[in-house]
């Protein structure tokens, strides 16, 4: 049986970027899809002004070492008639030996938080604009099941 993984899900300190860097090449190393450059998108984005703070977030053990991460980052979609800022996760990365126990999904709830503590989110919030959010269910197996539903703000 598989001991149970207390994790801590907080937002990055700046401190730890490099730690991060670290993790996502790590954890990309066996994909073939990959061109192995996650981790300089990472570092580039985070100097962009497209970097949202309160979305780069990190997953903790209880010996505070950090075996996963998630960044959002602002996108611009533009159409020939408008613009619409969106965001876009990029990586998405857990160490290899952390892979299958659910923690990529702990993070949909910490994103929806650190999302209405934005600028972009204070924006939508005042207007009937759909927003679609990610409901997270673990079934027998603690296997990620994903459920997509919708709200309007």
């Amino acid at each position: 049986m598989t001991p149970v993984l207390k994790l801590t899900i907080s937002q990055e300190e700046n401190s730890e970027l490099p730690v991060i860097c670290n993790l996502i090449e790590i954890a990309f190393a066996d994909m073939q899809e990959s061109d192995h450059q996650e981790h300089h998108l990472v570092d580039k984005l985070h100097k962009s002004d497209t970097y949202i703070p309160e979305l780069s977030l990190v997953a903790k053990t209880d010996q505070q070492e950090i075996v996963g991460y998630i960044l959002l980052t602002k996108v611009e979609i533009v159409s020939e008639s408008e613009v619409h800022t969106s965001l876009a996760i990029a990586p998405l990365a857990v160490l290899p030996e952390y892979q299958n126990r659910g923690i990529g999904p702990v993070f949909g709830p910490s994103v929806i938080i650190g999302f209405q503590k934005t600028q972009i989110y204070q924006r939508f919030a005042g207007s009937r604009q759909e927003v679609f959010i990610l409901k997270i269910q673990n079934d027998e197996n603690n296997a990620a099941q994903q459920d997509n539903g919708r709200r309007f703000l």
